[in-house]
């Protein structure tokens, strides 16, 4: 649009110079028609050709920077829409979340954003959202925690998790409905130890199975201990 008004302003000011001289005009209006009309012809062919180089540079660039990892790289082709060079990647086991990368015109990769395509999670999966909840900074070069649940709480819209987290124990608790889920506590503990997640007058603790003692101290209640034989590698719920 503001090529073609800018080939109009130019046929004007040419006109206006060349008033006197109609077919020097008309040669000029003729000849910056054609040169619209071929531009405007060969700039659908010249993004896909350019999309093309700069999604081989991508893969080129991943290859070598990230060499014993595979990744989705998308779109291949250039489609109506989108920015030329710029791309979705994720590593294959999370394809439901990733980075966007541009090319620019010099060959630099540059991030420029993060991404999930996911839909709305059931209650019960609610434990998967740790990953991308833990990782708000999240860039190709760092790698998404494991995790694991192992136990669960669900009370009406109260949803509890144990899980394990790179083998260290950890709590989340969410609330829950239809219209979506918020992260009401979330605690992370170190790996053969127990951690313990308070909230709305509960105290939440989860032991890991490897943990020697038999009796912890509780969060927030001083000299009040807990005796947690027979209960570890599961979830405790204390009022």
């Amino acid at each position: 649009m503001i090529i073609a008004l800018a080939v109009l302003l130019l046929i004007g000011i040419t006109w206006g110079i060349l008033r006197k001289k109609r077919k020097a005009a008309m040669s000029i209006s003729i000849l910056l028609i054609i040169v619209y009309a071929a531009g405007y012809v060969y700039y659908p062919v010249y993004k896909e050709q350019t999309h093309a180089k700069r999604y081989s540079e991508m893969i080129a660039y991943l290859g070598a920077t990230y060499p014993e990892e595979t990744f989705s790289v998308r779109p291949e082709k250039y489609e109506e829409g989108v920015t030329v060079g710029r791309f979705n990647i994720a590593r294959a086991g999370t394809p439901e979340m990733g980075v966007t990368m541009k090319v620019d015109q010099d060959g630099h990769v540059i991030q420029t954003g993060t991404w999930t395509d996911k839909a709305a999670p059931e209650q019960e999966e609610l434990w998967r959202e740790i990953r991308f909840i833990r990782s708000p900074g999240y860039s190709l070069d760092q790698e998404l925690p494991e995790v694991q649940k192992v136990d669960q709480l669900i009370d009406g819209d109260l949803t509890v998790f144990a899980l394990e987290i790179n083998q260290a124990p950890a709590i989340a608790v969410f609330n829950y409905n239809q219209g979506g889920y918020s992260l009401l506590a979330f605690e992370e503990g170190h790996k053969n130890e127990f951690v313990q997640a308070e909230s709305e007058g509960y105290l939440y603790v989860y032991i890991d199975k490897a943990f020697k003692r038999d009796r912890i101290d509780l969060l927030n209640r001083e000299g009040e201990t807990l005796d947690i034989s027979g209960q570890k590698g599961m979830l405790i719920v204390k009022k």
